[in-house]
């Protein structure tokens, strides 16, 4: 159930469609050059949306995963300040998802599930990091 309040303009699924594409071909940018530029682009015009598509399903996972990959970046290029910022917008996609979906009672293979694992286990390995235990 959309909330008018918190989305005050409808979702054009031409204006998502397009969205959806940019977070897609980021991922492949990224999987395949290393184009962290693209991804954080991306990613800062998911961030933009995020009240916009609060709760949709497709958009929370893939704000997940490019939130999920930028912090994977971060972790293997940089120091502290870096994998604390990462930790930072990896506790808001876990409190997003939290917010939005009955995480314990989705089914394992669902995709916002296994995102969620995903998101929390990152988050465990980096806060490792920083600690000095990896």
């Amino acid at each position: 159930m959309i909330d008018n309040l918190s989305n005050p303009s409808p979702i054009s699924s031409t204006e998502w469609a397009q969205l959806e594409d940019k977070g897609l071909s980021a991922i492949r940018q990224f999987d395949h050059e290393g184009d962290e530029k693209k991804l954080q682009e991306v990613l800062d015009l998911f961030e933009q949306n995020k009240n916009k598509y609060q709760g949709n399903k497709d958009f929370e996972e893939l704000f997940s995963e490019l939130t999920r990959r930028s912090a994977q970046d971060v972790l293997a290029r940089s120091g502290e300040p870096g994998v604390s910022k990462g930790i930072e917008k990896l506790e808001e996609i876990q409190q997003r998802l939290d917010q939005n979906f009955d995480i314990e009672n989705l089914p394992e293979d669902d995709i916002i599930a296994q995102e969620y694992k995903d998101v929390t286990a990152l988050l465990e390995k980096m806060r490792n990091s920083i600690n000095g235990n990896n």
